[in-house]
């Protein structure tokens, strides 16, 4: 049944896309006329009970809720299937909102004209501004402030690791459920998505569905001829309009080339980018260090050797840095690589430790 429900899903969500090109076809005027209030059926699975709830464009209305650990996978599945009925989530846009405690926000300073090409450009930067490799975690942004004085966008750069985001996809098919939105919680009360990290996976707008959706409306302009109008003048049009449905094969096969000379341009682009990003970002463990290293501790050594990381020095309570490095985000697994010492009379120990780079979400079960 599982199988069957996700399936039906999948097909709704393919007329939902496809009525949404086709709309993009019709007058703006007439477009507002028939529109109704563009909903999102919002599923919180970020605290301790699951919340369901309709969003409009700035508020959203709590549908129903139950606890996110039921007894079973069965109990979950049919509670969970009841209020995204009652919400009705086959009829509009869906969203799944993970905890923020899985999240790592990060805002940076870009160029303006780089907004148009966003997702692409953080794209090759995850692994420069984040713990994680680029393959290893999904990404949503939204741009916080724009200067235009100074010509520079701020960006709110929210990365998550891609198995929380897959266990919690899985979760919600079992539920019946095909999210076209996943985002993450915030300190706000409940409202609609802000991000999306599933943006781009698999999906979004290209040439190739506007020339089908094109060439869908021309198919549908012959059937309406072939009825309205005498059988003479609607072969007359049909003529044309095949004439236009090869022009617009011709222009398909110039976009599949013109995708394929893209993909090979981004592939090299990546690999030269990929070789960059290798090198370990010294400055950022620099930095993390001297936050967190006291004032009266001070390093004679700092060796980076990807994912180790070692130090030596001087300070007055060696395991006591021990435990800060341990509760760094950025770092993990510290331990001493020698024992402390402390040499004759001087007022500091001498340390030799060594730790790694990683990051893991705090409050995250193992």
């Amino acid at each position: 049944m599982a199988l069957i429900s996700q399936g039906i899903n999948r097909i709704r969500w393919f007329f939902r896309w496809w009525g949404g090109e086709l709309a993009t076809l019709v007058p703006g005027a007439i477009r507002r006329f028939f529109r109704a209030r563009p909903d999102t059926v919002m599923v919180d699975i970020s605290g301790p009970e699951v919340v369901v709830a309709r969003c409009g464009e700035n508020d959203c209305e709590e549908i129903g809720r139950f606890p996110a650990s039921l007894d079973n996978e069965e109990e979950a599945s049919g509670a969970a299937r009841d209020i995204l009925k009652a919400a009705g989530a086959a009829r509009h846009r869906t969203a799944l909102r993970l905890s923020s405690t899985q999240a790592l926000r990060k805002s940076l300073v870009l160029p303006m004209a780089a907004e148009g090409e966003l997702r692409n450009i953080l794209s090759h930067q995850i692994e420069q501004h984040t713990p994680f490799q680029a393959d290893e975690a999904c990404f949503g942004y939204r741009v916080e402030a724009r200067d235009r004085r100074a010509r520079q966008i701020t960006v709110e750069l929210t990365v998550v690791p891609r198995k929380f985001v897959d266990a919690a996809l899985a979760r919600a098919r079992r539920w019946g459920l095909e999210p076209d939105v996943v985002d993450i919680s915030t300190d706000a009360p409940l409202g609609p998505p802000r991000i999306n990290l599933i943006a781009g996976n698999g999906g979004g707008a290209n040439a190739w569905p506007k020339v089908n959706g094109m060439l869908a409306v021309v198919a549908l302009s012959l059937a309406l001829a072939a009825v309205v109008i005498p059988l003479e003048k609607a072969r007359d049009r049909s003529d044309a309009l095949l004439g236009e449905v090869a022009e617009l094969r011709r222009a398909s096969q110039q976009v599949l080339v013109l995708r394929r000379e893209r993909d090979a341009l981004a592939k090299r682009v990546r690999f030269i980018a990929d070789k960059k990003l290798k090198v370990p970002s010294a400055l950022a463990v620099l930095d993390e260090l001297t936050r967190i290293i006291p004032k009266d501790t001070w390093l004679y050594e700092f060796r980076i050797n990807r994912p180790e990381i070692r130090i030596s020095g001087y300070s007055p309570s060696a395991s006591s840095l021990l435990g800060k490095i341990n509760d760094s985000p950025m770092f993990s697994n510290p331990r001493f690589r020698s024992p402390v010492t402390r040499p004759g009379n001087f007022d500091k120990e001498r340390f030799n430790l060594s730790f790694e780079l990683g990051f893991e979400p705090r409050g995250e079960a193992k």
